[in-house]
Order: C-alpha cells, then structure tokens, then sequence
C-alpha cells in the first residue's frame, strides 16, 4: 500500500515536471519571438532614426552655410551703416553750413533793402529840391536876363549912353557942363529918360570968380579926375537876387 502510494507520487511527480518542461519549452519559444520581434523594430526605428540624422546633418551644412552669408551681409551692413553715418554726419555740417549762409544772406538782404530805401528817399528829396531849384530858376530867369543887361551895359566915367538912354553927340564943353550922378540907373521897366543940359557958367575955383575964362584950371582938372575916380568905382544899384539853395 505505501509502495503504491509512493509509485504514485513518483508518477505523479514526474508528470508535473514533464508538463513543467513542456511550459518551459513554450515561454523559451515566446520569448525568442517576442525577442525577434523587438530586434525588428529596433532596426526599423534605428533606419528611421538614420534617416532623420542624415536630413538634419544635410540641413545643419545648409543652415550653416547661410549663418556664414548671414554674418557676412551683416558685416557688410555694418560697414555701410557706418560709411552712411559720416555721410549723415558731413551731410548735418554742410547743412548747418547753409543754415548759417542763408541767414547771412537774408540779413544782407535786409540791409540792403533799408540801404535802398535809404538811398530812394535820399533821391526823391534831392529831386524835390531839383524841383523847387528849377522853379526858383525860373522865377528868377527873367531877373538874372535884366542884370546880365547891366553888367554888359556899363558905362565908362565919360560914356552918357546906356540902358535906356538915347546916344547923342557931346562935346568937352557939354560934358564940363553936364552933372554926373553916382546913382544907379533905371531899370528897364522904367520910360525912356533923357538928361537935359544946363547953361555952363565957368568959374574960378582958386579965387571963387565966376565968368572965368580958363574953366578947366589946374585946380579944377584935379577935383574932376578924383570925381571920375570915384564914380568909376561906384557900382550901380541892382535887383536883390535870391540866392538858389545849394544842391
């Protein structure tokens, strides 16, 4: 009895590890599928991962390539940017420069426009004065004729004739007998005037006798030459002349 009942714990025990192998054999033979299987994938994604790499390296060279370009057009901005900023900075000064000569220009203008304001009012005064000097002219034409007249008429001590005056013929005895006048003669709105002779009484200057012979002694000769002196010196009274204001 305890033979059978070990017999049988003996089949039964070995019935459990035959069937104990056999899930062994069958979770090995899983697991190699299962390890294939990740292998697989493994490899895929690895390709595909090689793939991505490889697209990234060839954009990396390209993006590299245009950073060198970036930074070398920005050098070259950089260069001009400067250049344009001394252009900017020449272009303030020569600007300032005008501003300055625009302005000096325009004060020059200025002064010149009051210079010739100045210089027309300056005119038209001297012109008015032209004016009243040309009116005073002729006013006074009539009168400067008159005295050129005189001037041109005057008489020597022993010459009777003259404006106005009628020219006639004397002798030595006529003109002894003839009183002179040291005034001036009439003017040419004045008649026509004509000195009429005296009777000549000879007279003796020495001894006061009068009816002497000899009327031309040598007492009386002198006093006559110092009359004609005199009266030879006089001149004739004329026309007050207003003088023209100077110009």
């Amino acid at each position: 009895m305890t033979s059978v009942v070990e017999t049988t714990k003996t089949s039964s025990k070995a019935s459990d590890i035959e069937k104990s192998d056999e899930s062994d054999g069958v979770v090995g033979s899983v697991e190699e599928e299962s390890d294939d299987e990740d292998i697989s994938e493994l490899q895929q994604a690895y390709n595909q991962l090689y793939k991505e790499s490889y697209k990234l390296a060839n954009s990396n060279v390209k993006l590299s390539k245009r950073l060198k370009e970036a930074l070398e057009e920005v050098d070259s901005l950089k260069k001009v940017n400067d250049d344009t900023q001394v252009e900017i900075s020449q272009l303030k000064n020569y600007r300032t420069t005008l501003t300055d000569k625009v302005r000096f220009l325009e004060k020059d203008a200025f002064d010149r426009e009051d210079f010739k304001k100045a210089l027309e009012d300056k005119v038209q005064k001297l012109e008015t004065e032209l004016a009243n000097v040309h009116l005073s002219f002729k006013k006074f034409d009539a009168g400067s004729r008159k005295i050129d007249e005189i001037w041109n008429a005057q008489r020597t001590s022993f010459d009777m004739t003259g404006i106005r005056y009628k020219e006639k013929a004397t002798t030595s005895s006529q003109l002894a007998s003839k009183p002179y006048s040291t005034k001036a003669q009439g003017t040419s709105s004045m008649p026509n005037i004509e000195i009429m002779s005296t009777k000549f009484v000879p007279k003796y200057h020495q001894c006061g006798v009068k009816g002497h012979i000899r009327p031309h002694c040598p007492r009386l000769e002198t006093k006559h030459v110092h009359a004609q002196f005199i009266t030879s010196q006089v001149k004739p009274k004329h026309p007050k002349v207003i003088q023209s204001p100077k110009v």
